[in-house]
């Protein structure tokens, strides 16, 4: 028994001291076979022999206590029987003592706990004789009825606790066979992660995790419940490469034919999110300057390559792929740096992780590359270019940091431009990373360029133009300081995707005007369905394209024959801006959606004040001082997000009326005293001028027929400011 023990002792040494071996140094050969083939069988004979015991011995204590229980119910249930029949005795025998007293003695005998039947005695013996045999009789029946009762205050800890010592070392171990024969590998490296997995606890497999990261970002994109940055595709997937190697000036330069170069753009308004209690809202999300960029591009590269600009959708992109042979250029954001935020044409997202991202690049198959070139102009867009770069892509221009909108359409300008002129892929990086660094004064601007081998590209030049529609001939001018309404859009967008007429309407002028400019403006960049076929006016003839008409309460009586014959066209759509809704409206031909604008949040009415403010805000602007100590101390200038909170409760007197609030948040100038958290006074003076403004154009309207629209000029003041706040 010693000797076999010695053995054992042995083996497990020679086993731990060749791990460890093997774990600090890198053996310089195999180790022979008679060496570490029986420590190792050893130690995993002992292992398995050891979890089938434990397992053995928990079976063991679970099925001894099931028994015990079960004849314990077995005893319960024929002393109940017993107990019944002591009951009918006990109550005979009480009947029969002492018929007057049998009220108390069995309410006492129904609770049968010993302390009430003990005063219950002692109250019996001062009165008569009987009252002492009936004690002893409700004695007995609590004795009997206390057996029948399970044990309080009784746990078997002793077998709670074997139970889990079994269940944390079935866990704490892993499951190998005695006989399994560890594989030899190719490298010390691997060897060594064989032998750590095959010792430590039970682990996850990266595929595992890494389904589980994904699903955990989409929900987050989705529902925005926690962030996991975590994510398969690391900067360190795509092989490094230094970017200006000075072996580059040497290399040959391979001549590249895209077909064009496809602008793919995503700015979807809204997400939906979970709330904290639960319910689904929609957040807005930041839209990109996307008109900028694709001006930019379009610029440098007329007359050179095909530009072709469409919406970021899954549809669009699986439809670029698989023509092949182009450069792609994409401009989105990312969530969590590892799934691509993406737009169904009309301000919806959609989502597209990374290994939906991959599926979707190889579905065509690996004989050709889906893009020959791709230009992400994303935030910290590593991940989406590691994920280009195993689906087949060469050449790719990233960015390793976030980038304002401002830098990237400068970045992207100079290197179209520069490859226009017939420069190469590497010397284009280079011109465009010199004028964003001297934009930075010095600094990075976070663009970086993998070129798969020595291949650099030259673009060709072509001879046809740039034919694209000009996307904002006609509309209104953009808005300044546009604060919310992504739900609104949306709303109405969506309702444009399934219907031809929607009303947007509201009883007071809560900013209906710029709403709706803003909604042209977004459906009328480059890419988008109404594209260059959005027109923003008085009614008119057309066949096809969006017709927004604001102030439409008179236009419909007016120009109603000609609406509806443009309704009676296939491809034409029409939003209107009402004060009331519209029910009867065309009701023979299509279903007018209705929309109502509600009035601005206090978050989105505090935001748009400070926006319009010609000062910062100070504590002595939303907080009344008590003393001289606490007015100089209020005198510092308050962030902007503290601001807005403080600015809630105040800008409730607006009453979510933007007008109103441009018009207050304007007269606070460096040179008015503090406004001591009190608005109420902005409110009287805004209403007072716009009061005056009113009769003043009241005089004008009746002096002129008809006055020219202009957009936030005459036509848009004239309609009437709601009488419950004039003076």
């Amino acid at each position: 028994m010693a000797q076999s023990l010695g053995k054992w002792s042995q083996a497990l040494q020679g086993s731990r001291a060749l791990f460890q071996r093997r774990r600090n140094v890198e053996p310089q050969g195999a180790p022979e076979p008679s060496e570490e083939a029986p420590a190792r069988r050893c130690c995993q004979a002992s292992k398995y022999c050891r979890r089938r015991a434990c397992a053995a011995v928990g079976f063991l204590i679970v099925l001894v206590r099931i028994l015990y229980l079960h004849e314990r119910a077995a005893i319960l249930s024929r002393r109940a029987v017993i107990g019944c029949a002591d009951m009918a005795s006990l109550r005979s025998a009480l009947e029969n003592a002492n018929t007057s007293n049998w009220p108390r003695f069995m309410q006492d005998v129904d609770n049968a706990t010993e302390d009430h039947c003990l005063d219950l005695v002692a109250e019996q013996e001062s009165e008569e004789f009987v009252g002492s045999g009936t004690g002893s009789l409700v004695d007995h029946f609590s004795s009997e009825m206390n057996k029948l009762l399970p044990p309080q205050y009784r746990f078997d800890f002793l077998t709670l606790f074997f139970v889990i010592l079994a269940l944390v070392y079935l866990l704490k171990t892993s499951d190998e066979h005695p006989n399994s024969r560890p594989r030899r590998s190719h490298s010390f490296a691997l060897s060594t992660l064989t032998e750590s997995l095959a010792l430590s606890a039970v682990a996850e497999t990266q595929e595992s995790k890494a389904v589980k990261r994904l699903q955990a970002a989409y929900f987050d994109l989705v529902c925005r419940m926690r962030p996991d940055r975590s994510t398969n595709f690391r900067p360190g997937a795509l092989p490094h490469e230094p970017m200006l190697a000075d072996r580059a000036e040497h290399l040959e330069v391979k001549s590249a034919k895209p077909v064009r170069l496809l602008f793919l753009h995503a700015s979807p308004l809204c997400v939906l999110t979970r709330g904290a209690n639960g319910q689904s809202k929609y957040a807005p999300l930041p839209r990109l300057k996307i008109d900028r960029e694709v001006q930019a591009v379009r610029e440098a590269l007329q007359g050179t390559i095909d530009v072709k600009v469409k919406t970021a959708s899954i549809h669009n992109l699986r439809r670029a792929v698989t023509e092949g042979n182009l450069w792609l250029h994409l401009a989105a954001h990312t969530a969590n740096e590892s799934t691509l935020v993406l737009e169904d044409g009309f301000g919806g997202t959609e989502a597209l992780t990374l290994h939906a991202l991959v599926r979707l690049l190889r579905s065509g198959g690996t004989d050709a590359p889906a893009a020959f070139f791709v230009f992400l102009s994303n935030c910290k867009s590593d991940t989406l270019a590691a994920a280009f770069y195993s689906a087949g892509v060469k050449h790719i221009v990233y960015t390793n940091r976030a980038v304002t909108d401002h830098c990237a359409s400068r970045f992207a300008k100079s290197f179209y431009l520069a490859l226009a002129c017939r420069r190469s892929l590497r010397n284009a990086f280079r011109i465009a990373m010199s004028e964003a660094e001297a934009d930075l004064e010095g600094g990075d601007s976070g663009f970086r360029l993998f070129s798969s081998g020595d291949v650099l590209l030259q673009a060709p030049e072509l001879t046809h133009g740039d034919l694209s529609p000009k996307a904002y001939q006609g509309l209104p001018g953009p808005v300044e300081d546009f604060v919310g309404r992504e739900e609104i859009m949306l709303s109405v967008l969506q309702h444009l995707a399934h219907r031809k007429v929607v009303v947007l309407h509201c009883p007071r002028r809560l900013g209906l005007t710029t709403t709706l400019t803003e909604i042209a403006r977004y459906v009328s960049v480059p890419g988008r369905r109404f594209a260059g076929s959005c027109i923003f006016g008085e009614p008119q003839l057309l066949q096809k394209g969006l017709l927004i008409v604001d102030d439409a309460d008179a236009a419909i009586a007016e120009h109603g024959a000609i609406l509806r014959q443009n309704l009676e066209s296939e491809g034409f759509f029409l939003l209107l801006g009402c004060s009331k809704p519209q029910w009867e409206l065309f009701s023979d031909l299509v279903k007018a959606v209705h929309v109502e604008l509600p009035p601005l949040s206090p978050l989105e009415s505090a935001t748009l004040f400070l926006q319009r403010c010609h000062r910062p805000l100070t504590l002595e602007d939303v907080l009344r001082p008590n003393s001289e100590e606490e007015r100089v101390v209020r005198k510092e200038a308050l962030p902007k997000e503290r601001a807005k909170q403080l600015l809630k409760p105040m800008v409730s007197v607006f009453e979510g009326d933007p007008r109103l609030i441009r018009q207050a948040a304007g007269k606070v100038t460096p040179t008015r005293p503090p406004l001591m958290g009190d608005l109420r006074s902005l409110k009287v003076e805004c209403i007072s001028a716009l009061a005056e403004k009113f009769r003043g154009l009241e005089c004008l309207r009746a002096g002129s027929a008809q006055l020219p629209w202009q957009r936030g000029g005459l036509r848009s003041s004239l309609s009437p400011y709601p009488c419950h706040i004039l003076p």
